[in-house]
Formats: C-alpha cells, structure tokens, sequence
C-alpha cells in the first residue's frame, strides 16, 4: 500500500445514510457512497457564471440555488438540473434533519430516493409543529428554511426514484402493453409514485392488485373536486348530486380504458379522448374550460395507474389471459375502491 495516499486520505461521510468512506481528496467530487451510491460529503465545487464567467466556489448542494457573488445571476442556467445537484440537495437535507435530534427523533435513516421522498414530504408539517413552540428568532428562521426546502424537493426527486420502466414487472411487459408513456407519467405525479412504490413491494395476486388499484383515488378526487365543488355539507341532495357526477366521471375513464384494451393505444391519445369525454359531460364543460391543466395532469395519471393496472392484472396478478379478460375484475375493483369506499 502506498503510504502517501494513505496519509492524503481523508474521510467523509454521506449525508444520506451517515456511512463513513475514506476517499483521496482529488477524487471528492465524484465519489460515491458504497451503500447508497449517492455523493459523499458536500465539498465545494468551483462553478464559472453563465453569465460573467466570474469563478464561484459553492457546496454541492447549494449550486441548485447559488447566485454569482458578482453580477448575483443564478450560477446555473435555465433547464433542468442535473441528477446528482439534485441528490445532493435531497441528501443535504437528509443530514439536516438527522443532525437536529428534535427532528430525528425515532425516525430512520431512508435507504434509497423513494423513502427519502417520504421523509420530504412528512417534515414540513413536522417542522411547523416544532416551531409553533418556539420563539421567534435565528433557530425558528433555520427551521423555516429547511421546511421550504423539504417541500420544494419532492417534485424534483420523484422522477429520480423509479428511472426504469421495467419496475412494472420487466421489460417485456412495458413493450407488450405500450407502458413506456404510461410510465413516464407515473414517475412525476405523486399518485404514480405512490402506485410505483406500492408495485414495488407487492406480491402477485389479487389482493396486492387491489392495493395497486387504490392508488387512483387521490386523482379520481380531484377530478371529482373540479367538476363538483365539495360543500361539506350534510345534505341528502348534494351529497347524491356528488355521487351522480362521481358515477359519470367512473363510467367515462373506464370508457376510455376499455377502448385501449383490444390493442395497445399511445397514452396520449387516451388523455385526449379522457378530456374529451369529461367536457361533453353537463357538469364538465366549465370544469375543463376553466382548469384543464390540471384536470388533464390527474387523468393522464388515473389512466396510467389503470392502463399498468390491467397489464400487471394480466402478466403479473394472474386475473386473465388478456386485458379484456382480466378488465371485468380490475374494472370492478376500481369502481368500488372509488365509489364505493
């Protein structure tokens, strides 16, 4: 063993999982843990302005959101950040929650992106409620930071946790069925990540399928909540109105759905047709008008979860020979996981 290298090794820790790696410094930017495979430690980089090439030296997982010290422009330019600024941000603030014991608490380090989105997504309320209980101040004001931080970081991750499409039970199945879209749809909706997660760790059989299924809720809700604004009211009368929209909002998806079982459509091509019939609907037109953005971003996901759905159902979960054989008991499970339940 070369004694020099070992005298210029020097150990970091990843901020993910608290592993310790000894590593030589000339290679600390590009290092990666040997558990997680994320970066280790959170050196500086030397990143030059877009704009006036002025030389900044940033942490890692600051250059996402760093300004130039001279001209103040963004160190990074428009577009999309690349994945590991991303996982670095993400694991910095892992280490920040885990380096404040209030809020570590009993929780476990996440050992992989999808679990570290959970973690995200749960820390802000966690944060709020830590801080009501103080004093305005320095302390509350870091606390503050590092809850914006945990919320804007999901959406950014998502995409990041479930990189292959072949989590829908392997390749051959995302190119039997024309899952690739579908997929691409899931990676970056919190529904399709749930449905993704729950896929993960399911095991065949019709009750992990209905598992799958109910992760079409939270959109079908929404949808639900366009086309029929919630009163919250005890009323016979608005609560059947909210049911007989519900009913019409089901019976136009599954349409939509079954149309692409003989053969595989283009996912896009069932959003358009999804769109088209929830606006003819007496309750639909104003609805789309007014938030079709939103309304499509949450059928394109429903359909999606339903599409994988029918093709896990049938390559995975053993509920038939082919979609339209395995779509009677998907279909029957979705209605009475949305209508029903």
């Amino acid at each position: 063993m070369d004694s020099t290298q070992t005298t210029e090794a020097i150990v970091e820790s990843c901020l993910f999982c608290n592993v310790k790696v000894r590593i030589q410094p000339d290679k600390v930017l590009v290092a990666r843990c040997p558990k997680c495979k994320g970066p280790i430690g959170d050196p500086k980089m030397e990143k030059a302005c877009h704009a006036c090439q002025a030389v900044n030296r940033v942490l890692r997982s600051r250059l996402a959101s760093a300004r130039c010290g001279k001209c103040k422009d963004a160190l990074m330019p428009p577009g999309p950040l690349p994945r590991e600024l991303v996982v670095a941000d993400l694991y910095a603030a892992v280490g920040a929650i885990f380096a404040d014991a209030r809020l570590a608490g009993r929780r476990v380090r996440p050992r992989d992106l999808a679990e570290a989105v959970e973690l995200m997504e749960e820390m802000p309320q966690s944060i709020a409620q830590l801080a009501a209980n103080m004093d305005p101040g320095p302390e509350r004001d870091k606390l503050a930071l590092l809850a914006g931080r945990c919320k804007a970081l999901p959406a950014k991750v998502r995409p990041l946790a479930f990189e292959s499409a072949a989590i829908l039970h392997g390749q051959e199945t995302v190119d039997r069925f024309m899952l690739a879209d579908a997929f691409e749809v899931l990676r970056h909706h919190p529904a399709g990540f749930h449905f993704l997660k729950t896929v993960r760790r399911s095991d065949p059989g019709a009750t992990s399928a209905r598992e799958e299924l109910a992760c079409a809720r939270a959109p079908f809700e929404r949808i639900l909540d366009r086309l029929h604004k919630p009163t919250w009211s005890q009323e016979a009368g608005d609560r059947e109105r909210r049911a007989e929209v519900a009913e019409q909002v089901f019976s136009e998806l599954s349409k939509v759905l079954e149309v692409w079982l003989p053969r595989p459509y283009k996912h896009e091509a069932m959003v358009k047709s999804a769109m088209a019939r929830l606006a003819d609907l007496p309750a639909g037109g104003e609805a789309v008008a007014s938030h079709e953005a939103t309304i499509r971003e949450d059928v394109a996901v429903f359909l999606a979860i339903g599409t994988a759905g029918v093709a896990r159902g049938v390559a995975y979960h053993g509920l038939g020979g082919d979609p339209k054989e395995a779509w009677w008991r998907i279909q029957a499970v979705l209605r009475g996981g949305l209508l029903d339940g």
